[in-house]
């Protein structure tokens, strides 16, 4: 595997730009271009954020990534993670954002749990409410905050 397109390994701690470490936990997931990792506080193992890597990022993705944290950096909603920091390792050719990170199954698991991977619609119900909620308030912000990757394993 090519240098640039491996995960971080498990303990190796990262560094953002406002002095924080971070210990890498377990790797929650990898696409194509990015991994999301479970990390903890290095002086506080007790607090735990998700941190998004950009794997060897062109100019374009650093510039996207960063203008993807100015917006999320100012959203406050229950059904949103909070978006603490981005930063660079330059020598490691990647880019992070610190994330909140919330626990538990996405829905994509949860709907496989379920008899013949389906929901009762009450469930349904229930689940869409906040889902809803939240997809309303990035569109009410100025400007509109489009998710374009809504899909179960992202929720």
């Amino acid at each position: 595997m090519l240098q640039e397109q491996m995960t971080l390994p498990i303990g190796i701690t990262v560094q953002d730009d406002h002095e924080g470490y971070y210990c890498v936990e377990k790797l929650l997931g990898k696409g194509g271009f990015s991994a999301v990792y479970l990390v903890s506080e290095q002086q506080n193992k007790q607090r735990v954020f998700a941190l998004k890597e950009v794997l060897n990022p062109s100019t374009q993705d650093r510039k996207r990534l960063l203008f993807e944290y100015e917006l999320l950096k100012r959203l406050t909603h229950p059904a949103l993670p909070r978006v603490y920091y981005a930063f660079e390792q330059a020598e490691l050719k990647r880019v992070y954002l610190l994330m909140e990170y919330i626990k538990g199954k996405d829905l994509d698991v949860l709907r496989n749990e379920q008899p013949g991977k389906r929901f009762p619609l009450q469930s349904v119900l229930t689940l869409l409410e906040p889902i809803v909620d939240a997809l309303m308030y990035l569109h009410q912000q100025e400007p509109p905050v489009l998710h374009r990757d809504i899909k179960p394993a992202n929720i």
